[in-house]
């Protein structure tokens, strides 16, 4: 699960420190960008369960991201996938989260930029409801606003394995901080929650200071620019 984390977080650079050591990654997984042509080979590799096939970066449209998903449902070797910046709305993320239902082996997965919305964040949560394999979970600028923190936040209070969760850019507003808030006392395993520019307000970060009295997992929580 770590070595999984780490490359999502190399890839996506979701510190905001770019990593150019294209090397470095290709070492660490089979990386496709913008090579459509490529996704229908990669598909099968992961319908038969290549294990060389382990960490993978994709630029996919719409039904490519479908073939992906039907091909990850039964999948047993890919541990990380980042899908950073495809658009792929509520349809799109509908028929992977439902593939993620299934799947027993991916532990880090990014969806940000996607623009996957309240509607979406929704669809995902419900598959995270019983998904009991994903630790690293990235949701950068996805538009998911307070009602799609309020789907998370009833996600968190029951999830036993997301220890690392970045919702950067989502506008959720002291609403949603408030949903996380009130989900953080009953989450004993997360670890990082990362909420930059999320316009909460000082009402929001006292309701998440109100949590933290209760909640012992946490040790980096980002509130920069809210």
């Amino acid at each position: 699960m770590v070595k999984a984390k780490k490359f999502i977080e190399k890839l996506l650079h979701l510190k905001g420190e770019p990593d150019h050591d294209e090397d470095a990654i290709h070492s660490e997984a089979e990386v496709l960008t913008r090579v459509p042509k490529k996704v229908p080979g990669l598909v099968q590799r992961i319908q038969e369960n290549d294990p060389s096939l382990t960490s993978v970066r994709l630029r996919c449209r719409a039904k490519e991201a479908k073939d992906l998903a039907g091909a990850l449902r039964h999948n047993h070797t890919v541990t990380a996938l980042d899908l950073y910046h495809n658009f792929l709305g509520i349809e799109g993320v509908q028929v992977l989260a439902d593939s993620l239902r299934h799947n027993t082996t991916v532990s880090g997965l990014n969806l940000g930029d996607n623009n996957i919305g309240p509607l979406g964040m929704m669809a995902l949560a419900r598959a995270l409801q019983s998904n009991r394999t994903i630790s690293f979970l990235g949701l950068t600028w996805d538009k998911i606003g307070a009602g799609g923190a309020r789907s998370l936040a009833a996600v968190l209070r029951a999830n036993r394995t997301i220890t690392d969760l970045v919702l950067q850019v989502n506008n959720i507003g002291p609403e949603g901080a408030a949903a996380l808030a009130g989900a953080l006392p009953h989450n004993s395993v997360l670890a990082r929650l990362d909420l930059y520019g999320n316009h909460i307000k000082t009402e929001g970060a006292k309701a998440l200071a109100v949590a933290l009295e209760e909640n012992r997992s946490i040790v980096n929580l980002d509130l920069r620019y809210n």
